[in-house]
C-alpha cells in the first residue's frame, strides 16, 4: 500500500471505529481523537499499529501535538516522505517527530505576588482547618484517614464536581472503596468546590481568601497522573496547580505546606548509580522523559523556592506505594497490580532484573501526618524527606523474584522487546490497562529510576 496522507487516514479512520466499535462514517476526521472518548492507553494501542504499518517508532505524545486524524495522517505521510529523501540523498536531518527538548530549569518562575513574608506566620499546635488535595485519590484517602484519627481538625478537601453534596459523595465513596470510612467522620469533612489547574484553584477571589484565613496548614498531594501526556499537557494541574498552593499558603497569613512530590525528580542521567541524600540538590533534568516527571520535578522546585522566601515546608517524596500492610487494600490500577496482572494472564514475563522499591500506603500516609508533629513546631523550612526512611519499612524486590512467587515458570521469561509486541497483541479486557504502561517498555532505563508517583 502506498502510504500518502489519504491512506494513512482512511486506515487510522477504520482502526479507530474498530476500537471504539462505531461505523466508520461516525468518525469525522477535523475532530479531536479524545473527543470520541479515546484514553491515553487506547492511543497508545492505535500508536503501536501505526508503527508497524510504518516502520518506526512515534513518541509518545505524537497524539497530543496532532490530535485530530487530519493533521496526524498528513504529518506521518510528510515524516515518510522526509525519510525517504534522507535514505535517497544521505543527508541526515532532525525528525519533526522528535520531542522538543524542554528546558526545565526555565520553567522554575515562582509568580512575583507570591510573597510570604507579608503576612504573619501563624502556627497552631493543633490546626483547627486543614486543607488538603488529592482526596480522591488512593493516596489521598489514607491521608485524610490520618488526619481525621491525628487531629480533631475539620479536613476541607478541594474537589471538582457540581455541587457540595456531589462533591462530598466522591469523597465518601472513595473513602469507602479503600475502607477507611467511618461515619463518626462525617461532619468533619469539607468539600471545596475548585479545579487544580485554574488560577486560585478555580474559587473566586472571594472565597479564595476566606478559605486562606480558614485553613491553618495545607497537605498538597493531588496530581495529574499521565503515562503519555507532555510536559505541557500537565503543567496547569501539577506546576500552575502547585504554585496556587503556595499562593494560598502566603495569603493573609503564612501556614505551613506539606507538599508530596516524587522519587521521579531523580530520574535524571546524572544521577545514575549515585547515592542521593534528602538534602541533595536536583539541579540537573536531563534524561527525565516522562511529562509527569517533569512536572514533578519543576514543582518541587517551586515548593522549595517558597520555602527559602520564608514560607514552612515540607516536602516528602515516596517511592512506589503498595496496598495496606494489614488489610492488603491496594489501588488495583497501579504499576505493579496491572504489570503483574497483566504478566500472569498473558504467561509470560520481561526478561528484566530491576528492583521495586515499595513502602504500604498506611505507612506512608502516617509518616507524612507524624511528621508535622515533629519536625514542624516553629515554621521553619524541613529539608525533604524520604517516606521509607522515617519508619525504615520497605520493600525492595527484584521483580523476578515477584513474577516467580506468582508461579511463572523460567520458560515464561522472554526478552523485552519480543514482550513489548506481545503486550499488543493480546485480546481481553485487561490488556487495555496494562496498556497504559507502555512508556516504560520504550525505555532502557531501570524501573526503579522511571517509575514512581
Amino acid at each position: 500500500m502506498s502510504l500518502n496522507a489519504q491512506n494513512i487516514q482512511n486506515w487510522m479512520v477504520s482502526q479507530l471505529a474498530e476500537q471504539l466499535t462505531i461505523e466508520a462514517d461516525e468518525i469525522d476526521i477535523q475532530e479531536p481523537l479524545d473527543s470520541y472518548g479515546l484514553d491515553s492507553a487506547q492511543a497508545m494501542i492505535l500508536a503501536s499499529k501505526a508503527e508497524k504499518l510504518l516502520g518506526f517508532e512515534l513518541p509518545l505524545n505524537l497524539l497530543w501535538l496532532y490530535p485530530t486524524i487530519e493533521a496526524l495522517s498528513e504529518r506521518l505521510a510528510e515524516e515518510i516522505a522526509e525519510r525517504k529523501l534522507e535514505l535517497e540523498t544521505g543527508n541526515t536531518r532532525i525528525s519533526k517527530l522528535e520531542e522538543i527538548n524542554l528546558d526545565l530549569g526555565a520553567e522554575v518562575v515562582l509568580d512575583p505576588t507570591i510573597d510570604p513574608l507579608k503576612v504573619p506566620l501563624e502556627l497552631k499546635d493543633e490546626p483547627e482547618n486543614i486543607f488538603v488535595t488529592g482526596g480522591t485519590g488512593f493516596l489521598g484517602a489514607f491521608l485524610i484517614e490520618e488526619l481525621l484519627q491525628q487531629t480533631k481538625a475539620n479536613i476541607y478537601c478541594l474537589i471538582r464536581a457540581g455541587d457540595v453534596e456531589s462533591g462530598r459523595n466522591r469523597l465518601l465513596t472513595n473513602l469507602q472503596h479503600y475502607q477507611v470510612w467511618h461515619d463518626k467522620y462525617g461532619s468533619r469533612i469539607i468539600p471545596v468546590l475548585g479545579d487544580l489547574s485554574k488560577p486560585l484553584l478555580g474559587l473566586s477571589r472571594e472565597q479564595f481568601n476566606l478559605l486562606a484565613t480558614t485553613i491553618d496548614i495545607i497537605y498538597h498531594s493531588a496530581a495529574l497522573l499521565n503515562y503519555v501526556y507532555p510536559y505541557s499537557a500537565m503543567k496547569a494541574a501539577n506546576v500552575l496547580g502547585t504554585q496556587e498552593i503556595l499562593r494560598l499558603a502566603s495569603q493573609i497569613k503564612r501556614k505551613p505546606v506539606h507538599y508530596v512530590s516524587s522519587v521521579a525528580i531523580f530520574e535524571s542521567t546524572a544521577y545514575t548509580g549515585k547515592i542521593v541524600q534528602e538534602s541533595d540538590s536536583f539541579d540537573d533534568h536531563e534524561g527525565i522523559f516522562l511529562g509527569y516527571s517533569q512536572t514533578k520535578w519543576v514543582a518541587e522546585k517551586l515548593v522549595k523556592l517558597a520555602g527559602s522566601l520564608g514560607l514552612p515546608v515540607t516536602i516528602y517524596r515516596p517511592p512506589l506505594i503498595s496496598g495496606h500492610s494489614k488489610t492488603g487494600v491496594s489501588n488495583t490500577e497501579d504499576f505493579i497490580c496491572l504489570m503483574l496482572k497483566g504478566c500472569v494472564q498473558m504467561g509470560s514475563f520481561p526478561d528484566i532484573d530491576y528492583w521495586l522499591d515499595m513502602s504500604p500506603v498506611d505507612y506512608v500516609s502516617r509518616a507524612i501526618v507524624k511528621v508535622r508533629g515533629i519536625f514542624q513546631r516553629k515554621g521553619e523550612t524541613v529539608p525533604s524527606i524520604d517516606v521509607r526512611t522515617i519508619f525504615k519499612v520497605l520493600l525492595a524486590l527484584p521483580l523476578t523474584q515477584i513474577v516467580y512467587a506468582l508461579a511463572l515458570t523460567e520458560a515464561m521469561f522472554i526478552r523485552q522487546v519480543e514482550w513489548r509486541g506481545i503486550t499488543y497483541q493480546i485480546k481481553g479486557p485487561w490488556d487495555i490497562k496494562l496498556v497504559k504502561y507502555q512508556p516504560y517498555s520504550y525505555s532502557e532505563k531501570p524501573v526503579d529510576s522511571i517509575v514512581s508517583l
